[in-house]
């Protein structure tokens, strides 16, 4: 029998420490822009990249999720011939999207400039991108391939090589003197060409694409395009939650403003990878589980990861709440602490949109992404509603806090539809526990470090590690956890 608890735990772990060198190498880039370039350039490139990420979801058709769960399946029921087939649906639409897309952004790249970004540079900006587009099919198609065969020791690198080879490029470029905006999208134009040329040989010997014919070519798109268009509107309103308040905050604010939003979210959105390197993980494992009808393991290990996840990520992300000032100034300047208050905001919002991506990964791998698109759209619409009215007002702040309602809301909706389809208990009093829990660990760390009087970093240090001693010894006086518990996993890893 197969073991799912060493088999999850070790992949996770893999793409956890993964993810984390290429948040850092991320995090690295987008320091080194805000301490080369002014706010307003910094803000005139993610205001770009933004709108450019938001739209490449049009491109998408929802085919790569639509893979790599196909991949999972046929695998297990041996339909070794319709991988293939799958492969070469989802590639060939991506590209034939990708082209039209191309050909949009292109004839109405100065429009978007003058009337949008109202900035004369946007439009070779957007030029540029184009090709970061087209580039972007193939070495994505890598990513699901790796992805759907489970093969996680090569995907886990995947994003770690993407930000590296960005970094290294982008650095080269400063260090001749090119410390520009369109500098910055020439590195991810050439990072993309060389991530590709990279992992293709991985992909290729993965599985023997050329040993299997395509078949049924009629019959399998029309299956891609069921399962990935509803994916499609899903991610559409991830984007919407998660891209719209910059695309708001371009047209109602100024440049400045988005680049200091886009130096704030990013940084909130760097604890998303925790949820990103399990999620990876559990949407083929999931769909394997659904599909051999092994509910019970799927429960338990639903309600193992919700527990652990909840009290290992609030205390790192309530730690960074409580210093928000201090890390935003040591990172990208003084110039940036305006955006101190928005940030904190999003860490919260962050904090509980973890558990649900975790949630609708869940759900898609069970073959339910019609659930994840009703609960994503209902949060975007929200978030919709609060941006236009709150994002005039107060600025970044008026985004923060439209951003963290509706990551919260995914994580209500996501978790009562989960309990549902597998006919799982609520734990809304677990859930009560752990959220208090938290806030007492808040109130422990502020107390701690106004009190305390042995300097900035061994104040920092000192109150972190007693309050998070605090919390770990009233979360086990709670029965949050326990060390049978552990036991119990530890016994069941090493089987």
């Amino acid at each position: 029998m197969v073991n799912y608890f060493r088999k999850a735990l070790v992949g996770a772990t893999l793409i956890f420490v993964m993810n984390a060198l290429a948040n850092l190498l991320a995090f690295t880039t987008k320091i080194i822009l805000a301490r080369n370039l002014s706010i307003t350039e910094y803000g005139l490139f993610y205001a770009v990249f933004n709108l450019v990420m938001f739209l490449l979801f049009f491109r998408d058709l929802g085919l790569g999720t639509a893979l790599v769960k196909y991949i999972a399946e046929f695998k297990v029921s041996n339909k070794l011939h319709l991988i293939t087939t799958i492969t070469f649906v989802t590639l060939f639409f991506q590209l034939i999207s990708s082209i039209i897309f191309s050909f949009f952004l292109y004839f109405f790249a100065g429009f978007l400039a003058t009337s949008y970004f109202k900035e004369a540079m946007a439009e070779s900006l957007i030029k540029l991108f184009i090709m970061y587009i087209i580039l972007s099919v193939f070495f994505k198609m890598t990513k699901y391939i790796l992805r759907g065969f489970q093969n996680f020791r090569v995907f886990s690198l995947f994003e770690f090589l993407k930000n590296g080879i960005i970094l290294i490029t982008l650095v080269i470029f400063f260090m001749f003197g090119h410390k520009t905006v369109l500098a910055t999208a020439w590195a991810y134009v050439v990072g993309s060409l060389i991530l590709f040329c990279i992992l293709l040989p991985f992909a290729i010997r993965t599985f023997p694409f050329f040993q299997y014919p395509l078949i049924s070519f009629k019959k399998t798109t029309k299956k891609m395009f069921l399962f990935g268009l509803p994916v499609l509107f899903t991610g559409i309103g991830g984007k919407v939650i998660g891209y719209l308040d910059t695309l708001i905050l371009t047209y109602f604010g100024t440049l400045e403003q988005v680049g200091v939003y886009n130096a704030i979210l990013p940084s909130a959105m760097l604890f998303l990878f925790v949820g990103t390197s399990l999620s990876a993980v559990v949407f083929p494992m999931t769909s394997e589980l659904f599909a051999k009808k092994d509910f019970k393991r799927l429960t338990a290990g639903i309600n193992l990861l919700h527990k652990y996840t909840f009290l290992f990520m609030s205390t790192m992300i309530l730690a960074l709440f409580s210093f928000a000032k201090l890390f935003i100034t040591l990172s990208f300047g003084l110039k940036f602490n305006v955006g101190t208050v928005s940030f904190q905001i999003l860490l919260v919002g962050v904090l509980f949109y973890i558990i649900a991506g975790i949630n609708n990964n869940m759900i898609s791998g069970i073959g339910k992404p019609k659930v994840v698109t009703i609960t994503i759209v209902i949060a975007a619409l929200i978030n919709v509603t609060l941006n236009v009215i709150l994002i005039p007002i107060y600025g970044i702040i008026g985004a923060a806090i439209a951003t963290s309602v509706s990551y919260f809301i995914v994580f209500i909706i996501s978790t009562i539809f989960l309990n549902r389809i597998l006919g799982m208990k609520s734990r809304i009093m677990e859930w009560i526990k752990l959220s208090l829990l938290a806030i007492m660990f808040l109130f422990f760390i502020n107390f701690l470090k106004d009190v305390l009087t042995f300097g900035l970093w061994a104040n920092v240090i000192l109150s972190i590690t007693m309050a998070g001693t605090l919390y770990l010894l009233l979360a086990w006086l709670f029965k949050v956890w326990s060390l049978k518990e552990l036991k119990y996993y530890f016994k069941l890893f090493r089987k």
